[in-house]
């Protein structure tokens, strides 16, 4: 950073936020996680949360936290578009 004063969007928080820590070797903007769909049986998560590493460019971070599998960084786009077809599906399994 070059000192000047850091702007963090109002999801960014700050204990997840890595703009103006000093030797950090990448810096991001980041939003608290939110855990959810957890497997009855291992017990397996998925955080999903959001990051910006560039000005503009709002990402949707997933995550396993128990290492089954690296995360997935979308876009906006692509992740609404999951969240559709999920939608569609969990309709779908109700009947």
């Amino acid at each position: 950073m070059d000192g000047s004063t850091v702007i963090h969007p109002d999801w960014c928080h700050i204990q997840q936020c890595r703009v103006g820590t000093p030797g950090a070797a990448y810096a991001w903007h980041r939003s608290s996680p939110v855990s959810g769909c957890a497997d009855p049986d291992t017990g397996s998560l998925v955080d999903v949360s959001l990051w910006q590493i560039r000005p503009g460019h709002v990402n949707v971070l997933l995550e396993f936290p128990d290492g089954i599998e690296e995360g997935t960084e979308l876009t906006a786009d692509q992740a609404e578009q999951l969240a559709a077809t999920m939608t569609r599906l969990v309709a779908s399994a109700r009947g």
